[in-house]
């Protein structure tokens, strides 16, 4: 049995990172078998698994010019158009023409599609216009393996809209894959498209209980979002806005944690939630020169969790933040930037957390640890 991850995207996004662990995970568990990843950017992951480039892989891309990055470009198309074009070949002749274009390829992402019995796709929000590139090679990747005999499913996914006239068309072409959907919003749009996923919680929900959780809480821990959506712009955080007012409350020599989910890479040209946490930093050191302020800069997504339990208090721009403080216990207020984070709320019965200071802090802690642990049993029979 071979079994391949799709969709993976790097681990300078640590909740990215911990998507495709707990996808590894699930696969050892559920078929024994160790998977190859396709990553945009697989020397990013320290895990045990085999990575190898997605296609067009961005980091690819920045990394070459001229002639090489044309040369470059058109064989990955050539490839692409031959991933696409093989649904549509007859069924006596796909084999043929399949073992045809292996023998004069070299590419490890062509060879890891062929070989798989089993693709399962990484999920997060890497499906929608938003992302259109990607998300038009990823269901072309769904339709070849499906042509090929493979079984095809993903994790619980987001999609934040689907309006693209391809993108629709793609999403109707998908027949066979096993969609998983973690919020009403992605279950709608699939529905529409006539598949019919299951709604199941986030894969994060399986890190719930796993941490002992501080027994002395204090401060509080911020995570923003940076250069991606509007830190590089001049603009006031949203995370700032939102705990000033905590910061006024704090008691001298509290902690503030601040938590770049996202860092900045060259190689990749996004995130920027560290230039977001300097930019914090700076403000909260003029409002309360007696604070201290720590910047966490994790590499791996427990460090996130471990910032979120020692605090009393969270307030989180990405998902994953918020998920991390829920896994951990901790209360937060969970500013999202895009559907799938009151949708991924809602389907835990945490919806109070989102948008709200005042509704935030009225859940509390054992609220938040009861309903995640449900979650947690419900992604564990859905997914493992």
């Amino acid at each position: 049995m071979t079994v391949i991850v799709l969709d993976a995207y790097s681990a300078s996004n640590v909740g990215d990172a911990e998507l495709v662990r707990l996808t590894i995970d699930a696969a050892i568990v559920r078929f024994g078998a160790t998977p190859t990843v396709l990553a945009t950017h697989p020397s990013s992951f320290e895990d045990d698994a085999d990575f190898v480039y997605k296609p067009l892989s961005r980091e690819i891309w920045r990394s070459r010019s001229g002639l090489p990055k044309l040369r470059w470009l058109s064989q990955e198309a050539s490839r692409l158009l031959f991933v696409a074009a093989v649904p549509f070949i007859p069924k006596r002749l796909r084999d043929r023409a399949v073992r045809a274009v292996l023998r004069r390829s070299k590419s490890p992402w062509l060879r890891a599609l062929t070989s798989a019995s089993i693709a399962l796709a990484v999920g997060g929000g890497y499906l929608g216009d938003r992302y259109l590139r990607e998300s038009l090679v990823s269901l072309l990747s769904y339709r070849y393996c499906i042509a090929l005999g493979a079984q095809v499913e993903t994790m619980p996914l987001s999609i934040s809209s689907a309006r693209h006239p391809l993108l629709r068309l793609a999403l109707l072409s998908t027949k066979g894959v096993r969609w998983r959907a973690r919020d009403a919003t992605t279950q709608n749009i699939l529905i529409r498209s006539r598949a019919q996923p299951e709604l199941v919680p986030d894969l994060a929900w399986l890190d719930t209980g796993v941490q002992t959780h501080a027994e002395n809480r204090e401060g509080i821990c911020i995570a923003p979002v940076g250069s991606s959506f509007y830190a590089d712009k001049g603009e006031p955080l949203r995370a700032w806005q939102a705990a000033r007012h905590l910061i006024e409350r704090l008691d001298p020599q509290s902690t503030v944690r601040l938590v770049p989910m996202h860092r900045w890479s060259a190689a990749l040209g996004d995130g920027g939630d560290d230039l977001a946490c300097d930019r914090l930093e700076t403000s909260i050191r003029e409002m309360r020169p007696d604070l201290r302020v720590i910047q966490v800069r994790p590499t791996r997504y427990s460090e996130v969790r471990d910032a979120m339990a020692a605090s009393e208090f969270a307030v989180c721009e990405r998902l994953h933040a918020a998920l991390a403080a829920a896994t951990s216990g901790t209360r937060a207020l969970i500013l999202g930037y895009e559907p799938k984070h009151l949708g991924v709320m809602t389907v835990a019965g945490l919806e109070r957390l989102c948008g709200d200071l005042e509704g935030a802090l009225s859940v509390e802690p054992e609220e938040i640890e009861s309903k995640a642990k449900r979650q947690r049993a419900l992604v564990e029979a859905a997914v493992l």
